[in-house]
């Protein structure tokens, strides 16, 4: 069964080409320019993940891989696909640096999520405000001297409460707040 592999130079991935693989480890060089979905989907043996390439990560890419726990993503990044770590269980922390765009349930039901670092002021969460559907645990991380701020799971930027996944029953909007975007809650 296939455990380990070296992409080279590689620059397709095409749809659920490991799906359901006992792959451990995969490195993403940044010569791939083109993913279909699906791609690593319910490979429950993968631990860690490096992302090389600025290429959007594809819808269900990492879904219920259950055992990954390290994900590299590189700094270039703009965009996580639907689902694309739905069910990654074992993920505890993430940073995603310049990420712009995060799909519809892109983490859901990454239940051991403890960190989420956001670096790109300006990121959009899906318009259903399902990026981290079932995410209870976790807080915002934030860059210093940044117009982000976070409070536990409730993530601003400037102003505006961008969204909250904060398990708390009773939550204060910070004084200044004069915005709240779609489906923040």
């Amino acid at each position: 069964a296939l455990t380990s592999l070296n992409l080279g130079n590689i620059t397709t991935l095409g749809m659920k080409a490991f799906k359901g693989t006992k792959i451990t480890s995969v490195t993403i060089p940044e010569t791939v320019t083109s993913i279909g979905s699906s791609v690593f989907e319910g490979c429950t043996s993968l631990t860690t993940v490096t992302y090389n390439t600025a290429t959007k990560v594809g819808s269900s890419m990492f879904k219920g891989c259950t055992a990954l726990a390290t994900v590299t993503l590189c700094d270039d990044l703009s965009e996580i696909g639907d689902s694309a770590f739905s069910g990654c269980t074992s993920l505890e922390k993430i940073n995603l640096n310049k990420v712009a765009t995060l799909g519809s349930k892109s983490f859901e039901k990454c239940t051991g999520l403890t960190e989420i670092t956001i670096g790109n002021p300006d990121i959009t969460f899906h318009i259903y405000g399902d990026s981290f559907t079932g995410v209870t645990n976790a807080t915002f991380a934030v860059p210093e001297k940044s117009v982000l701020s976070a409070d536990g799971g409730i993530l601003y930027s400037g102003t505006k409460l961008v969204i909250d996944i904060d398990s708390r029953a009773n939550v204060i909007v910070k004084e200044g707040t004069t915005e709240i975007a779609p489906n923040a809650f």
